[in-house]
């Protein structure tokens, strides 16, 4: 699937490879919740999606969002994680939900990464031509992550 292969290497940052269930269950408050967006990024990279959406949501909902708190950046990346499991999981337009409050998170401006997500939403919504827009603009080329996605997308859609 051209979506799954897209955003495969999105959103690993603060990746920890061997976390695990039960270490997230050692762990109490915030820590937890950290731990619980970790195993939820090792999770999708296992392919596991509705269980690594599962725990992002349970970590998105433990974690507040308060400007200028160093924990909030934690829930950014549960409700990306959860977009990018929504992806691949086929819905986009859940996904496009969760990047736009991730991108609040960020400093309230959206990264590559989420313009990425919402160009994928466009295009499964029929509009190649404002996919194209958005993929090609400087946030999404300039980020070398998101750049390298919309080369995999392309490839895989022949756009």
């Amino acid at each position: 699937m051209v979506l799954r292969a897209t955003v495969a290497a999105l959103g690993f940052e603060g990746y920890v490879p061997g976390m695990t269930e039960e270490v997230v269950e050692s762990l109490l408050g915030a820590e937890a919740a950290v731990a619980r967006v970790q195993l939820a990024m090792r999770l999708r990279k296992l392919g596991k999606y509705a269980e690594a959406r599962r725990h992002a949501l349970g970590a998105s909902q433990a974690i507040p969002n308060v400007r200028n708190d160093p924990e909030s950046v934690w829930h950014g990346r549960a409700l990306f994680e959860m977009a990018l499991c929504e992806i691949a999981l086929g819905r986009t337009a859940e996904a496009q939900t969760h990047a736009a409050g991730a991108s609040t998170v960020a400093g309230g401006r959206p990264t590559g990464e989420t313009q990425l997500v919402f160009a994928l939403h466009i295009y499964e919504s029929g509009n190649a031509a404002g996919a194209m827009s958005l993929m090609t603009s400087p946030s999404v080329v300039e980020h070398p992550r998101a750049a390298a996605a919309v080369a995999i997308w392309r490839a895989g859609t022949g756009l």
